[in-house]
Parts: C-alpha cells; sequence; structure tokens
C-alpha cells in the first residue's frame, strides 16, 4: 500500500513507510518506489565510487544499504542491498538523495538548519564539528522554534526568500544531547557505529514558510573571543555558494548562468555573517546570546 507524505513543500507517493514524516497530500510532486536502480542510458558525465550522473539521473551507491536512482527531479527508484535496515535507508533517502533530487530542480538548497526568531528566519552553517546542531538546539531550548535540520531549501514568494519546512527532527550527538537537554517524543540512532541520534520533536516544529533574513556561518578559531563578521559583494556571494548541500553537483549539473543570477538574487535579500569562535564550549551562551541580540536588531534588506 503506497503511503503519501509531505515534506519541503513536496506531496510525496512512497511504496515504503517513511517514519516521522508528515503524513497527507496526493502524491503529485514525487514518487518512490522499489524496483531496478540503473540509468536508462543517458551519457554518463561524472561517475565515481558513490555516483554515477548523467544529465538528468543520478545514481547514489551505499554499501549494505543499496542504490538509489533519482530521476528528472521527480522520481527515486530503491534497490535493496541486503538485509538494510530501514533506519538506515530512511538516513540517505532523507539527506543525499533529497539533496540530489533539489539539484536536479535546480533549487536553492543550503547545508544549513534552520530557525525562527520571533518571525525572522535564520540559518546555521559550519563544517562538522562547528557546532550548529548544537547551536540550534541551544535556540529550540530558549523557546525558538526549529524549521529544518541539515537541509535549507529555499524558495523566492513574493521576489523574497522563505525556508521551506523540513522533517520535525534534529540530528545530534550524544554530548550535545546531554549538554543542550532538548525534550524529543523519540530518539532513534542514525548508524550503529556512531553516537548520533535523530530526535524527533515536533512540539518544537514550525510548520510553514519563513522569510530568512540572516545566514550565520561558524568557524572554530584559535582565539579566545567571538566575532562576528559581516559579509557583503564577493566575499557573501562566494561564502553563500559554499554552503549549498552537496556543492560539487552545481559545477556538475547546473547551468552556470541560472546558478549564477539564483545566488544573485538570494545574496540581494538575505543578510550573511561569519561568526569566528573558540572550539571549546565555554562561550556557548555567549554566543548563543550574540546571535539572538544580532538578529532581533537586524532590519530587513
Amino acid at each position: 500500500m503506497p503511503y503519501n507524505y509531505r515534506i519541503y513543500g513536496l506531496e510525496i507517493l512512497s511504496d515504503f513507510q517513511i517514519d516521522d514524516l508528515i503524513e497527507g497530500g496526493n502524491g503529485k510532486d514525487v514518487r518512490i518506489i522499489y524496483g531496478q536502480a540503473k540509468l536508462s542510458g543517458n551519457d554518463i558525465i561524472r561517475k565515481g565510487k558513490t555516483f554515477e550522473i548523467a544529465k538528468n539521473e543520478v545514481i547514489f551507491k551505499v554499501n549494505d544499504v543499496g542504490y538509489f536512482l533519482i530521476k528528472n527531479g521527480n522520481e527515486i527508484v530503491f534497490e535493496k542491498n541486503g538485509n538494510a535496515k530501514s533506519d538506515e535507508i530512511k538516513l540517505y533517502l532523507l539527506g543525499i538523495v533529497m539533496g540530489i533530487l533539489f539539484h536536479q530542480k535546480r533549487e536553492i538548497i543550503i547545508h544549513a538548519n534552520g530557525i525562527n526568531i520571533n518571525g525572522k528566519g535564520i540559518l546555521i552553517c559550519g563544517a562538522s564539528g562547528s557546532g550548529k546542531s548544537t547551536i540550534t538546539a541551544g535556540l529550540i531550548n530558549k523557546g525558538y522554534k526549529f524549521i529544518t535540520d541539515d537541509l535549507a531549501l529555499i524558495k523566492f514568494l513574493k521576489d523574497m526568500p522563505f525556508v521551506i519546512p523540513g522533517i520535525p527532527r534534529l540530528k545530534l550527538f550524544t554530548d550535545s544531547i546531554n549538554s543542550t537537554m532538548v525534550d524529543s517524543l523519540k530518539k532513534t540512532r542514525i548508524k550503529q557505529d556512531i553516537e548520533k541520534f535523530n530526535l524527533f520533536i515536533p512540539d518544537s516544529f514550525y510548520p510553514d514558510e519563513t522569510r530568512v533574513y540572516k545566514i550565520y556561518v561558524l568557524n572554530n578559531h584559535e582565539k579566545k573571543n567571538i566575532e562576528l563578521i559581516n559579509l557583503s559583494g564577493t566575499e557573501k556571494f562566494n561564502m553563500i555558494h559554499n554552503q549549498f548541500y552537496l556543492k560539487f553537483f552545481t559545477e556538475i549539473i547546473w547551468d552556470r548562468e541560472i546558478l549564477f543570477n539564483k545566488i544573485s538574487n538570494f545574496a540581494d535579500k538575505v543578510m550573511v555573517a561569519i561568526i569566528n569562535h573558540p572550539k571549546n564550549w565555554k562561550e556557548y551562551y555567549s554566543l548563543l546570546d550574540i546571535i539572538i541580540k544580532d538578529i532581533e536588531n537586524s532590519k530587513k534588506i
């Protein structure tokens, strides 16, 4: 029996059940099916250990899980490998696979967490270990609403950028869970070999599109102080491009002019800042306060 879900503004019809997604819709946007994951004969543009990339099709391979074929931005074919567990399938389906699908649709997809702070949407970006999930959890604990985790889909509504709601769950390592004390209805381990969990937090989830005001890019540095540096011009443009989810896809399947115009339009309507902070978390609460104060004092562009 097929299942109907809503995610990132899409209505999805899936052959298999996907926990934590919001049910509903008629499946008009994306179809997820079991089947044979093979390219239809399109010439391969790029091939590696985990990807085969053609113009409108991509195969993503995951050892001991299976093969995902993403086609035309509206179809996902999954070919199971061995005894793959549903949580492992879901991990890749709702992450990398969805990211590829949005690249095929030529959508702006940022590697970020989204938070609604008193009606203003912010994106928290940063490399692994920079603290974006911990800071997101801290903002949730302060009562602000959570919009999306890891994948931030940007849509222009009335010529303004909005971040689209994702999944009501947040991925956190054990030490971040202990330090931030996020309340969740359900906690499941992402993979058996790492201490990272999915926290199901529907009560803290904001289910509507939110106007994006500012992007904060977290960066560890060796100094003891916290620096917030607002960017402009080429630095701002490049920083936005660098935060794209699976950025290398923009260099393979995107038309350069379309990409340039989309980033330029986004950069014209959003503020961007890099926050350099100590790697240790003694300044954790100060960093939260700096972000909250900065966004509250920010004016519309």
